[in-house]
């Protein structure tokens, strides 16, 4: 498939499977053997990062490997745990006939209905067509899957990855030390995607080819089957699934937020996060129909989102409470259903936060939070903000000015918000649409306040980010738009037809008509996919910039087979020389583009002065710097907090490596195109022991 080998699609096919399995073992211990439809479907993915996320906090206490068989031997004890609780609830034997995978959850005050057969049918064939495209885009936008990124933020994902992989060390602060040598000091990174990407790369993969593959099974294969669940929720005429299967097709062509934050940063722990967010919010809706057994995935869920990218438990509160309240306006359900539903819902809140308190208290030692990023929202009037909110521009870098939009989609969006307000009354899905659309015109705008303000820092101030909140709940509506048409345009032939549209046969008539107007979604959207590859192709296959190239390789191949043990090397972060470590475990003295601690910004800025700085001199003897990797040639990126050695907010090469040629106390040893070596001379540490300086750490 356009480049990818059938290794390739085998890597996605076992990716998907790491994703799904372990959460379904789960689910199916604690819900029982009928419980494997589209909920439990979406809500797998995040029980595996719950797992994945208490496997590491385990781990690190105990201190053991966090490894494939630690996490297996979790899943099983959970397992265990939640059948146990399962078959000593009183209602663990049923009588009578059981329900089918949907039916009976309308006992839930907010959950799906039974739908007919065919409608299933229908909705899982346009979701696996949903996959089938973003599969494709993907593939046109990676070739291979050990395809480089060579994104900035893709910088810290692979060396998180990978160190976890080499180390073994999962538990909060563990995952990205400022040192890889010492393993220290302990920094936090939400690392539940990298947890669960470095299980395949502990088996055999090199870590890039790893984390591609989990990210490709996400996005193309996780988010619709999210969007197919969140469907389910659409109590009209049974057809919400239906909805959701064109709400995945939506999904995948839609630039937003997915595609847009892998070409402009390459920020894939918030787009995964983001990515997992409708899935998440269909299985918390609907649950409330036997609290005590939904209560361990549920925990899990929450607390999987929570590592997988922080932010993420506030959007899926948020589209909670919002679609609850609104169904709870148009259904008006029992007080008693909705006190099972806060008691399956809150109370797996109040576990999942205990569960997060680890990461919480190594995250509150962090020195910089999101909040001190700068707004990046191209407007702040209150029709620019609404124009952004309802256009699905492009923008970004992938169209500075801003005058490119998916205008069909945004259409759709439009229309089927009517078709859902005045036809449908999905009063849920509106009211969700609704919070997040109107959060994001405030924070454009300087209003709403603290409140706003404060949330918004959560997302970076970012509409890059902010824009995945609200996107879920514009694909559903342009799910919620085909169906609509499609079914009342049945019952406009049916009066009109009622001989050709005999009572007996309308449910295949209604079905076929639903797969028309499916079909009709992705042929008016599928130019789209294109651009969406264009994007992808410019981040990997085919670059626009280039952190690691041939010279990098080669580099890399001659430091293999020259670093010896407890050696460190100097580097740039922002060069791609990080991937010495991805690749070959060599360890390298700047794990993050920018400065990662004082030690690093001294060496950044100072490194070529070692000849006569005594501290520069002293912090290659406790860094055991004995090799210097210099690229001639790194991408501009911004560094807003980094004024006071980069007075412009711009950073490329660092100005401590310029004209090592005239150190004395360097040697050039490799040299390969914008790529030179230089070993440090051993009079350095000559004397280091009686000057009292000691190698940090063991």
């Amino acid at each position: 498939m356009l480049g990818w080998t059938a290794h390739d699609l085998a890597l996605i096919a076992g990716a998907t499977a790491l994703l799904l399995l372990p959460g379904l073992l789960v689910l199916r211990a604690a819900l029982g053997p009928r419980s494997l439809g589209p909920m439990s479907m979406a809500a797998a993915p995040l029980v595996t990062a719950g797992l994945a996320y208490l496997t590491g906090v385990l781990t690190g206490v105990a201190g053991v490997r966090y490894s494939p068989g630690t996490v297996l031997a979790l899943t099983v004890l959970v397992a265990a745990g939640a059948l146990g609780l399962r078959r000593t609830s009183p209602t663990w034997r049923r009588r009578g006939r059981t329900s089918p995978a949907l039916a009976g959850l309308d006992a839930a005050p907010f959950g799906p209905v039974p739908v007919p057969a065919a409608s299933m049918i229908v909705a899982g064939v346009a979701t696996a067509t949903a996959m089938g495209v973003a599969l494709w885009t993907w593939a046109a936008g990676l070739g291979r899957l050990a395809v480089v990124p060579q994104e900035h933020d893709t910088v810290t994902h692979t060396l998180i990855t990978a160190y976890i992989a080499r180390t073994g060390d999962a538990a909060p602060g563990q995952e990205w030390p400022a040192d890889l040598v010492t393993g220290t000091p302990d920094r936090f990174y939400p690392a539940g995607l990298h947890k669960l990407a470095a299980l395949p790369a502990q088996l055999g993969l090199d870590p890039v080819t790893a984390l591609n593959a989990v990210t490709v099974a996400l996005f193309a294969v996780v988010l619709p089957m999210g969007m197919l669940a969140l469907g389910s929720l659409l109590r009209w005429r049974g057809a919400g699934p239906v909805a959701g299967g064109a709400a995945a097709m939506a999904a995948a062509l839609a630039y937003r937020p997915v595609y847009a934050m892998m070409h402009d940063g390459g920020v894939l722990s918030n787009a995964a996060a983001l990515a997992l967010v409708p899935g998440a919010v269909a299985v918390l809706v609907a649950a409330g129909r036997r609290p005590a057994r939904e209560l361990p995935g549920n925990v899990l869920l929450m607390a999987g989102a929570f590592s997988i990218y922080p932010s993420a438990v506030l959007a899926i509160a948020g589209g909670v409470l919002a679609w609850v309240v609104g169904d709870a306006l148009a259904r008006r359900p029992r007080r008693e259903q909705v006190g099972r539903w806060l008691w399956s819902v809150g109370g797996a809140g109040l576990v999942a936060g205990a569960c997060a308190v680890p990461a919480l208290v190594v995250a509150s030692r962090a020195a910089a939070t999101p909040g001190q990023f700068p707004s990046d929202v191209p407007t702040s009037t209150l029709a620019g903000a609404l124009a952004l909110a309802s256009k699905m521009p492009y923008g970004g870098f992938l169209d500075p000015g801003w005058h490119r939009h998916q205008v069909l989609l945004a259409v759709l969006v439009a229309l089927g918000l009517v078709c859902a307000v005045t036809v449908q009354r999905a009063l849920g899905l509106v009211l969700a649409w609704a919070v997040w659309t109107v959060f994001f015109v405030l924070f454009a705008v300087g209003a709403g306040g603290p409140a706003v303000r404060a949330a918004a820092g959560l997302f970076y101030n970012s509409f890059i980010r902010i824009s995945g909140l609200y996107a879920p709940y514009q694909w559903l509506l342009v799910g919620v738009l085909a169906v609509t048409a499609a079914v009342g345009g049945m019952s406009v032939l049916a009066r009109l037809a009622p001989v050709l549209l005999a009572r007996r046969q309308r449910a295949t008539w209604d079905a076929a008509a639903l797969a028309v107007a499916v079909a009709v979604v992705a042929v008016v959207g599928l130019h789209y996919a294109p651009v969406n590859a264009r994007a992808l192709q410019e981040r990997y296959r085919y670059p626009q910039f280039v952190r690691v190239g041939p010279d990098d390789r080669a580099a890399f191949a001659y430091l293999e087979n020259h670093v010896r043990r407890g050696e460190e090397v100097m580097n740039n972060g922002n060069d791609g020389s990080t991937y010495l470590y991805v690749y070959d475990g060599v360890p390298v003295v700047n794990v993050q583009t920018l400065p990662n601690g004082p030690d690093s910004l001294a060496l950044l800025t100072r490194f070529n002065r070692i000849d006569t700085d005594a501290e520069i001199r002293r912090l290659v003897r406790e860094h055991d710097i004995r090799w210097v990797y210099v690229d001639e040639e790194a991408p501009l990126i911004g560094a807003p907090f980094s004024q006071q050695w980069l007075p412009g907010g711009l950073y490329s090469t660092a100005p401590g490596l310029d004209g090592l040629d005239h150190v004395r106390s360097l040697e050039e040893v490799f040299r390969s195109g914008t790529v030179t070596v230089y070993r440090v001379a051993d009079s350095i540490f000559a004397g280091a022991r009686d000057e009292g300086v000691v190698r940090k750490g063991p």
